[in-house]
């Protein structure tokens, strides 16, 4: 293996590393905000179900 393919072999991983890691990072994010909006739907019923409670 010459110097030549050996820098593209190692150019070549680190765009399949970098893609990889984009990917992760994407799915992540995705994640992130289902979680956050979940926990804002269970907040907003809990708002609701304590607003509808008879207070004294």
């Amino acid at each position: 293996m010459n110097i030549g393919s050996a820098v593209e072999a190692n150019l070549s991983q680190g765009q399949q590393v970098q893609n990889y890691v984009d990917k992760q990072s994407d799915r992540l994010d995705k994640l992130g905000r289902k979680a956050i909006n979940s926990l804002e739907e269970k907040r907003e019923k809990l708002i609701k179900e304590r607003q509808s409670l008879p207070w004294e």
